[in-house]
């Protein structure tokens, strides 16, 4: 009677812990995001009377004028890295997909496979010649698979929030 008491008493502390780190486990992943504000104007206000370059000066290359050679290279280098509207279209449809994708791990998974096997041996074999079925041989698979991942901790809702923030 002592060792069973003695025994229970004994798990109870490992499962009072084991219980505790469960449930500190089971905290969201981080706090929500808030987009922060970024003070942009409501409209956009120009000057009046927009300053003209001087005459001869090719518009193309206007900065030029200031004889910098560093302010010279940046431009050059921007213009290089610069992207156009082919490529920022990819780069928004890469980002919709990594978001859809992300999204899509928070669904259930469903798979379905089907398949069939036919074949036929020999009848001239010493192993045909003991074999009860001397015909063709069909054999029909078919299978269903379906799984989904609870998201507990916020991993999954997190990562698509992420990937939205992206687009």
């Amino acid at each position: 009677m002592t060792s069973y008491r003695h025994r229970r008493r004994g798990m109870a502390t490992p499962l009072a812990m084991l219980l505790a780190a469960s449930l500190c486990g089971c905290s969201a992943v981080g706090p929500d995001y808030v987009q922060p504000d970024l003070g942009a104007p409501q409209q956009w206000s120009a000057a009046q009377e927009l300053p003209s370059p001087a005459p001869g000066l090719a518009q193309s290359r206007w900065w030029q004028a200031f004889g910098d050679p560093l302010l010279d290279r940046l431009i050059d280098e921007a213009d290089r890295g610069s992207l156009d509207l082919a490529q920022a279209q990819a780069r928004v449809r890469q980002a919709r997909a990594a978001w859809l994708t992300a999204d899509a791990a928070r669904l259930p998974n469903v798979n379905a496979s089907a398949s069939v096997n036919r074949s036929d041996s020999s009848n001239n074999t010493a192993a045909a010649a003991l074999a009860s079925n001397k015909g063709p041989t069909s054999v029909y698979l078919a299978g269903f698979d379906a799984s989904w991942e609870v998201d507990i901790f916020g991993g999954l809702r997190r990562a698509e929030e992420s990937a939205r923030a992206s687009l």
